[in-house]
């Protein structure tokens, strides 16, 4: 079973974001602020994780997926940024390899398409 980690201080994001990916099945999913996400990160190894640009505890998004790059190296990993300041540069998307970049408001159909493609690369990669 593949296994999910989203992060994002926005309770009904995380929510709706889960609710989604369990429609794709073949999930384990956990919802976290960044602090629960480090504990969660130390603990278990994520197939994928997405995490907002604004985690809300004085932690950008970038520096939290850097983290994770770092302790998990075969994760995929997506980030979710919010309005003009929420761009990244082909050096940050390199340098992390984000599998994808998602701009909110999500665009739900797009969103979880992206993401179950992503996770059926990781299958079969595996």
């Amino acid at each position: 079973m593949l296994t999910c980690l989203i992060v994002t201080p926005d309770a009904p994001v995380r929510d709706a974001i889960r609710v989604g990916l369990e429609q794709l099945q073949s999930f384990e999913i956990r919802g976290a602020d960044g602090d629960l996400a480090r504990d969660l990160i130390e603990a278990h190894a994520y197939d994928l994780v997405i995490a907002d640009s604004q985690l809300g505890d004085g932690t950008d998004g970038m520096t939290f997926l850097h983290e994770v790059r770092g302790a998990l190296p075969d994760t995929q990993l997506a980030l979710i940024t919010h309005g003009k300041a929420g761009r990244v540069s082909p050096k940050d998307r390199d340098r992390l390899d984000l599998a994808a970049v998602f701009r909110a408001p999500l665009a739900t159909a797009e969103f979880f398409s992206t993401v179950a493609r992503m996770m059926e690369r990781f299958s079969t990669a595996a």
